[in-house]
C-alpha cells in the first residue's frame, strides 16, 4: 500500500491520495513494516512519525531512508524538515523513548546524487 498527497496516486494500484500526517483508523496496528524516504517533506515530522508508528504492529518496523539531501542545509519550502543522519537517532529517541528501538545501516550503494544513504530501522516496542 502506498500513499501520496498528489492526486496522481490514483494511477497506481494499491495507492491512495493521503496526507501521511493524518491518522487512518483502518491502518492502526495493521502493518508489519512501513518504509519512507519522504520524512524531509513533512511539515510536522514528529506528528508524521507518531502516525506511522501507530500504523505498524508491535515489533513491526518503520524504515526511514535518509541521505545528505535530508539534512538541515537541504531543507526548503518543498522539503521543510532537515536533520543530519548522525543526529536523527537522538532526536527520535527523545521523541519516543522506550516505545522504540533503533538500528542503523549505512548502505554500500549511494543514492542518485551519489550521496551516502542510511536506513534507520525503528522497531515499535509498545
Amino acid at each position: 500500500i502506498g500513499t501520496d498527497i498528489s492526486k496522481s496516486a490514483t494511477k497506481f494500484e494499491n495507492s491512495f491520495v493521503w496526507d501521511f500526517h493524518k491518522v487512518n483508523k483502518k491502518w492502526k496496528n495493521k502493518f508489519d513494516f512501513l518504509y519512507s524516504n519522504s520524512l524531509d517533506q513533512s511539515y510536522n515530522p514528529k506528528k508524521a512519525l507518531e502516525t506511522w508508528i501507530d500504523q505498524i504492529k508491535i515489533n513491526g518496523y518503520m524504515i526511514i531512508e535518509h541521505s545528505e539531501q535530508h539534512g538541515v542545509i537541504a531543507a526548503s519550502k518543498m522539503d521543510p524538515f532537515g536533520v543530519e543522519a548522525n543526529f536523527f537517532p537522538y532526536l527520535i529517541s527523545e521523541w519516543f523513548g522506550h516505545k522504540i528501538s533503533i538500528s542503523v545501516l549505512k548502505s554500500h550503494k549511494p543514492n542518485k546524487q551519489n550521496a551516502p544513504v542510511w536506513l534507520f530501522f525503528i522497531r515499535k516496542l509498545k
